[in-house]
């Protein structure tokens, strides 16, 4: 525990100069029977017996302990220490050498200069937990190996030693040894923001479920599974949503990001893309009032036949880009606009033979909005020969 203590004040051979025996003599006299100043560098000295070795008793101990945890003992107090990697400090008038008591000002002189008072205080620093050590993990079944730099952390326990890992990575290492029953608790968690690409969620994901069903060796020793249901069906889930994010990816050319965009409006996106290129099907949602515009050669202002319309269906062509994930998607869509009437057209200001249509459901039903996309506007064409065959597929797409 005085380790640290006893370096902080060892001397430096190379840079000293004697302080006379004559001086240290005479600063001696004022203390205690049974101690002396020494010399430690080239302009300090500090309190030593004459005889035997040193003991400090200090007050007004600066450090932090559980109402739990009970120090008796220096060797407990050293242990505390470093088990929670704390500094000890003390800002105490006066320590008790060898069971004589004189004041901090007096413990460390200078014969040459004067030493603030104010500025004495002792610092114990336990010993570090030394850098971290790797792990390797291996999941057999899917080929995944993975290392891990763990780390000793601090931890309020006389009988628990805490260990994390500390590298960047979606996964998170956290095991307890519990010394007293012998026994290790495992625990795994997710970062997402940590990822950089799909694959490594998906990867994550998969380990993680691992973990739970005992499919894990570290070091090459298989660990017990923890059954819990509920977690397995959530990361299941995710992984599931994962992998269908990145299947997108490749049909699409594109990279996705985990960390960007809008989660909901991502989730959805996902979903429409996930349907059109890799089903390669129709979709429709629910929706509201609303509008669009297209072109027509024809002046739409005012037509009664679109305006005295029961219900009917709109089908549309449209040239959009998105962005998800981070990833900016050019995209040609055929869409329609399912049990609705028209409400009003009215011409779009400084753009010839434009007109933006409002609509509204025709029925209590509602309005559904029928969609499917596609890469190029040449894909689209061939899909769809004509607006009739186009309406015919949207208007039987399932709900999204």
């Amino acid at each position: 525990m005085f380790a640290n203590f006893k370096k902080a004040f060892k001397r430096d051979e190379s840079n000293n100069k004697n302080i006379p025996k004559a001086i240290l003599d005479a600063m001696s006299d004022n203390l205690p029977n049974g101690l002396v100043y020494a010399q430690i560098d080239k302009e300090y000295c500090k309190v030593v017996p004459e005889k035997g070795d040193v003991t400090f008793k200090f007050d007004k101990l600066k450090i932090k302990v559980p109402k739990h945890i009970k120090l008796t003992t220096v060797d407990e107090l050293s242990e505390f220490l470093y088990r929670t990697q704390q500094e000890l400090v003390t800002n105490t008038d006066s320590i008790i050498i060898n069971g004589e008591e004189i004041e901090m000002s007096e413990y460390i002189q200078s014969p040459y200069k004067e030493i603030d008072p104010d500025s004495y205080k002792f610092t114990i620093t336990p010993a570090s937990f030394g850098d971290p050590v790797p792990l390797k993990i291996e999941y057999a079944e899917a080929g995944i190996k993975k290392e891990f730099l763990i780390a000793r952390q601090p931890l309020a326990d006389m009988n628990k030693s805490l260990f994390k890992s500390v590298n960047s990575d979606v996964l998170e290492l956290k095991f307890t040894i519990d010394e007293e029953q012998k026994n290790l608790k495992f625990n795994v968690n997710l970062d997402i923001k940590k990822a950089y690409t799909v694959l490594e969620v998906i990867e994550a994901f998969k380990v993680y479920i691992a973990f739970i069903d005992g499919e894990i060796k570290i070091d090459g020793i298989r660990l017990n599974s923890v059954p819990n249901e509920k977690e397995k069906a959530a990361a299941s889930a995710a992984l599931e949503y994962w992998e269908m994010v990145q299947t997108v990816s490749e049909k699409l050319k594109v990279q996705f990001k985990p960390n960007e965009g809008d989660d909901d409006k991502n989730a959805e996106w996902i979903a429409k893309l996930y349907r059109s290129f890799v089903e390669n099907k129709s979709y429709k949602q629910r929706s509201g009032t609303t509008t669009f515009v297209t072109k027509s050669k024809e002046d739409l202002v005012g037509n009664e036949l679109l305006l005295d319309q029961g219900p009917m269906a709109l089908q549309y062509a449209l040239s959009e880009e998105v962005n998800v994930y981070g990833a900016n998607i050019q995209l040609y869509s055929a869409k329609a606009l399912l049990n609705c009437k028209v409400q009003s057209v009215i011409p779009v200001e400084d753009r010839v033979e434009e007109y933006e249509f409002k609509v509204i459901p025709a029925t209590d039903e509602g309005i559904y909005k029928a969609a499917r996309h596609f890469s190029t506007e040449e894909d689209l064409n061939e899909t769809f020969k004509d607006m009739g065959e186009a309406l015919e597929e949207l208007s039987q797409a399932k709900e999204l």
